[in-house]
């Protein structure tokens, strides 16, 4: 009696944990999904899910019966999965009573009940809840069957195999397992066998159309998974309920999830060592091969498929549980120990996951509730919505404004133009409403032509929602950006640049620039990445773009095919204070294993070094001036404050470049403003200085009030300069005079540089004369692998006034580069403004071959950083050719 009223309050307490607040919570994509499609007829539930999804369609079905009874909202949709969350707690707690005896019926019930996995996912209006209790009803029903003669139980044994295949696919490891349950007691297998046909019987009319979702079952934003990943995914997900296979990072959690199989493995090996023991032993072992099989085999189709999520494993929990219940409960005084360890470990999984669920640092869903709500509210006559995430819009969308899903495949800049052309023109305002976590516009073509055709006034945050308004351009049309050809420039070996593209429409200071490079794909296998940025015609750099560029596909560069067409965009963030002007866009494409450029030469074989300049783009100023002062800014005189100081915060060596970043505000009405900023020794004496002109060409009498205007400038450290700290100080004059004192930035750390002035070995002396003080003593060469190893000894003749760049080429016979390498000297250690007359400068270059490629000689040459002009030798040549010591006959 007391046992049964027990187990009634577990499974009463368990409905009361699943059915409070369940309404509470916005639906994520996939319940959206569910409940958008649960709304369709049958057939065309049957017909979408065989068109796109990756479950069958049983569970749809039975929503939407159960939505004509209890209607669509959030809670009525959640209701069926916790009934049937529920019913797996009792059907827990059968089989345990049946495998194990009474306790473990009371335990397996009080596991189930308190799982923060299986109380999660029954609060979905999703399929796991029902899959998890036809789970065990499948291994329920093939014990029964087993133990009876007739066909009677193994008929529902096929019934409910096939229920749960036509639910989800993953029931199959299940009914696997109960199979292997059934086999290895070798009971029945005729029965077996013939019960095993009839749910393939059953199953063949959807086995074409299970091939073409599984041959379709890819993830592009997932990165691919392994056998060895599920399991360390899985495993601390369905102890503590959370997604996180970081959890093993942290101790407290990876101990009690490394002492679970630990006692489980104590307790058999204990249990073995008496008569007795062995008796139950073999119980107890299938009871764990019944969860353990069937996940191995979910591990096993991530070689074949490697798209998962831990949820996939739901119905394995209930059956862990009925086999955790029963160790519980097995042996004597000898298994005491690992037991209370093994309760101790569930108990700390299980409090922690229930913890990060009440701090709302567990899983969480997507609020689109709030999101779509706060469209339709601020919703006018002529808007429009784009979003990337449509089953929350279908779902909550109450307004009249028309809806689009964009990107979608073929994800392509010209498809983009085309789809905001369809539902944007006309449009006064569209809203744009985007998940994080289904990064669908990875080369930003959307956002690029939304910013192009108007004004961001709107941005709301809702978690990994994000919802943006824009107001069109009077007369706006959607349009390819015009494409500008580049002449069959190449990158290395593996893409031809076609053309490029820039928004038509000025970017503002602080905002986003735009470039896109269309490429021809030349050869396959190589992961790369790409980068953008912005100079200006010094050289300095205003904003930088990287990542890993897509294709059509989504698929990253090891996917694509020889001859394929790849457009690679760049959403560069202009720097805050940005002066507005002209500026070069300067891109480059990279090997990720060891973030090495690749060599860009043009059709004809000319090398550009390794990155391209593109073209120009204009900057305007920024469109919302900045009226609130922060106590951070420190006034210059009456009109004039500086906001924000950036100086490096490593050492700088003599010689170099002390780089400072200025971001001023305008205060008031300004005149032209000067400037010099110094390095002050310990007595306050200057040792280096620099002038400057506050906006460069952007001069201080063109900003208006609230301008934010960025300075970058340059100190030069004389090469001969002490090491020491040293302040940072500006001085500030209008056309009258100073307007304020002299004031201190920060510090700066200058470190000496080792210098020889003995030569250092050599194989080859090669006087040459670059100007400019550069002068080369000579070389070593040697083949290093398919490559080369270059060393360069400099000897220069003076202190260099511009910082200088290094190139070697490696040439094939035909005059074609087949490698190369461009840095400043010394692998960026000696800058030329750092060099004394008459010491020795060692500079190592190695460069490897493209594979195969014969190397005949190497030519070196020397050019400007910031312009790309070659230095000219003596004799007017712009390089100095090498031979190989055993050049290919």
């Amino acid at each position: 009696m007391i046992a049964s009223a027990y187990l009634l309050a577990v499974i009463a307490l368990a409905f009361a944990a699943r059915v409070v607040g369940l309404g509470s919570q916005s639906f994520w994509w996939d319940e959206a999904y569910s409940a958008v499609v649960a709304r369709r007829s049958i057939g065309d539930i049957i017909a979408t899910v065989a068109a796109e999804d990756f479950h069958p369609p049983l569970h749809y079905v039975v929503l939407k019966a159960w939505a004509l009874a209890a209607g669509e909202s959030e809670f009525a949709l959640r209701y069926s999965s916790v009934i049937f969350g529920t019913l797996t707690v009792a059907a827990a707690a059968y089989v345990a009573r049946r495998w194990f005896g009474k306790h473990a019926g009371l335990l397996a019930a009080t596991l189930t009940g308190a799982s923060p996995y299986l109380w999660y996912y029954a609060t979905e209006a999703r399929m796991f809840a029902l899959a998890g209790f036809i789970g065990i009803a499948i291994v329920a029903l093939a014990d029964r069957a087993a133990a009876k003669r007739g066909w009677k139980l193994w008929i529902l044994w096929a019934l409910a195999s096939c229920i749960g295949l036509y639910t989800y696919y993953y029931l199959a490891p299940v009914v696997a397992g109960a199979a292997l349950f059934v086999a290895v007691r070798r009971r029945t297998l005729g029965r077996l066998g013939t019960a095993l046909g009839l749910v393939g019987l059953s199953i063949a009319p959807w086995a074409t159309v299970l091939e073409q979702r599984v041959s379709a079952w890819t993830n592009p934003w997932t990165e691919p998974t392994t056998p060895a990943r599920v399991v360390r995914w899985t495993w601390p997900a369905i102890w503590t309920g959370l997604s996180d296979a970081n959890l093993w990072d942290s101790n407290r959690v990876a101990l009690a999830l490394y002492a679970i199989p630990l006692s489980i493995a104590l307790v058999l090996a204990l249990t073995s060592a008496t008569a007795r023991g062995r008796q139950v032993l073999w119980r107890l072992t299938i009871g764990h091969a019944v969860w353990a099989a069937p996940l191995a085999m979910m591990a096993a189709i991530a070689i074949i498929r490697p798209v998962y999520h831990p949820r996939y494993a739901f119905p394995v929990a209930p059956l862990l549980f009925v086999a955790i219940a029963g160790t519980l409960v097995t042996g004597g005084r000898a298994t005491i120990l690992p037991r209370a360890l093994l309760i101790g470990a569930m108990a700390t999984l299980f409090g922690f996951g229930a913890a990060r669920y009440h701090d709302g640092a567990g899983l969480g869903r997507d609020d689109y509730r709030s999101a779509i709500r706060a469209i339709d509210a601020a919703e006018r006559p002529g808007d429009a919505i784009v979003t990337n995430s449509p089953p929350g819009v279908v779902y909550y969308h109450r307004g009249r404004a028309p809806w689009l899903e964009l990107p979608t495949e073929p994800y392509r800049e010209s498809e983009i133009a085309a789809g905001l052309a369809s539902i944007g023109t006309g449009a006064a305002r569209i809203w744009y409403q985007t998940h994080d976590l289904r990064p669908s516009d990875p080369e930003q073509f959307l956002l690029a032509h939304l910013e192009a055709a108007g004004d961001l006034v709107s941005f709301q945050e809702f978690g990994l929602l994000k919802v943006r308004g824009y107001a069109l351009l009077l007369g706006k049309t959607f349009q390819p950006f015009p494409r500008q050809p580049l002449g069959g420039v190449r990158f290395g070996a593996s893409a031809t640049a076609l053309g490029w593209a820039a928004s038509p429409r000025a970017a503002p200071s602080g905002g986003t620039a735009y470039a896109l490079v269309e490429y021809a794909v030349d050869n396959v296998g190589l992961e790369f990445g790409s980068w953008a940025q912005l100079v200006d015609r010094e050289g300095r750099r205003w904003g930088r773009a990287d990542h890993q560029p897509r294709d059509s596909h989504y698929r990253r560069s090891p996917l694509w095919q020889i001859g394929d067409r790849v457009e690679i965009g760049h959403a560069i963030p202009i720097t805050p204070g940005t002066p507005p002007g002209t500026y070069r866009v300067e891109t480059a494409l990279y090997r990720l294993d060891d973030v090495t450029a690749l060599e860009v030469v043009t059709a004809d074989g000319r090398p550009l070094g390794q990155s391209l300049v593109l073209g120009e783009i204009q900057i305007e100023r920024q469109r919302a001036p900045i009226l609130t002062a922060e106590a951070r800014e420190v006034a210059i005189g009456p009109e004039l404050a500086l906001r924000e100081v950036r100086l490096p915060s490593g050492p700088i060596g003599a010689g170099g470049s002390l780089s400072v970043e200025l971001l001023w505000r305008a205060t008031g009405p300004l005149s032209r403003m000067t400037g010099s900023i110094a390095l002050l020794d310990e007595r306050g004496r200057p040792a280096a200085s620099v002038d400057l002109t506050l906006g460069g060409v952007f001069t201080s009498e063109l900003w208006r009030v609230g301008d934010l205007v960025r300075d970058q400038v340059a100190v030069t450290i004389p090469p001969t300069l002490p090491d020491g700290n040293y302040t940072v100080a500006i001085r500030v004059s209008g056309p009258d005079g100073v307007i304020a004192p002299s004031v201190h930035l920060g510090t700066a750390r200058v470190e000496g540089i080792a210098r020889s002035f003995d030569p250092p070995p050599m194989a080859n002396p090669l006087p040459a004369t670059f100007g400019d003080g550069i002068s080369l003593a000579g070389y070593t060469l040697e083949r290093a692998g398919d490559g080369i190893a270059l060393t360069l000894v400099w000897r220069p003749t003076d202190t260099p006034r511009n910082r200088y760049k290094v190139f070697a080429h490696i040439l094939a016979p035909d005059g074609t580069i087949a490698g190369q390498h461009d840095a400043e000297p010394a692998n960026w250690e000696r800058p030329t403004t750092g060099w004394v007359s008459g010491e020795y400068v060692v500079d190592r270059h190695t460069i490897a071959a493209a594979a195969g490629a014969p190397i005949a000689q190497v030519r070196i040459g020397v050019y400007d950083a910031a312009t790309g002009q070659r230095r000219v030798t003596a004799t007017g040549a712009d390089h100095i050719l090498i031979s190989l010591p055993n050049p290919p006959g």
